[in-house]
């Protein structure tokens, strides 16, 4: 492709410097050497101009050093090799999210209708929250963190999740707190799916309550 464009390139500027030649013809003689001097020289420049923006030579260098070849591949059957590998990534990526569905159904069945809830839960709002003097503040809730590049390289715990609670919803009410306490259940299966597809990103549970539980914890 570079190949393409640097023998346009070198095309347009013969055309073009015969151009100016022919133009100025009328005022004075150009000698046809000369001009085709300058075309050459201007066809040069612009060729190792086009080596060192492409890298050619180092592209070439290292295709010799893994001892690469080219091979003709058929188009089509290579989009459809592409395509059926899309697809099988995302039935892969499917499966995970059924997964939770199917979890969290069955976890939000067998919870206990009454009685007093009290989940222990991460919250976000309170992880690793310190005050001035390095003490942690009142409420606060430590959770071990790393950095992680594949999540944004942000610091975050691929064991655990922890619960983001908007302004307005309090986990003191029983809706909210018993999805809280079932839904922790899915951690197992946030590490899992996680562990078969380290490709996944954000998983998330919302309830309808107002709560929302993110893998990993952040």
């Amino acid at each position: 492709m570079f190949l393409r464009i640097d023998d346009k390139l070198l095309r347009f500027g013969i055309l073009f410097l015969l151009w100016i030649g022919s133009s100025c013809q009328q005022e004075e003689d150009i000698p046809h050497n000369e001009v085709k001097n300058w075309a050459l020289k201007f066809g040069v420049d612009l060729w190792e101009f086009g080596k060192q923006v492409t890298k050619m030579s180092e592209i070439q260098r290292k295709y010799h050093e893994v001892e690469a070849n080219v091979v003709k591949r058929d188009g089509l059957v290579l989009v459809r090799e592409m395509a059926m590998e899309v697809k099988n990534m995302m039935d892969f990526k499917m499966n995970a999210v059924m997964r939770l569905v199917e979890s969290a159904e069955q976890a939000a069945v067998s919870m206990p209708k009454e009685g007093n809830v009290s989940p222990k839960y991460y919250a976000s709002h309170r992880l690793n929250n310190f005050v001035s003097d390095g003490k942690s503040s009142i409420g606060a809730q430590e959770m071990f963190l790393t950095v992680n590049r594949h999540f944004d390289h942000l610091a975050v715990n691929i064991s655990l999740s922890a619960v983001l609670l908007p302004s307005g919803v309090k986990d003191n009410e029983r809706d909210v707190a018993a999805g809280i306490q079932w839904s922790e259940y899915l951690d197992l299966l946030f590490v899992n799916n996680y562990e078969s597809d380290p490709t996944l990103s954000w998983q998330y549970y919302g309830s309808t309550t107002g709560f929302l539980r993110r893998f990993p914890g952040i």
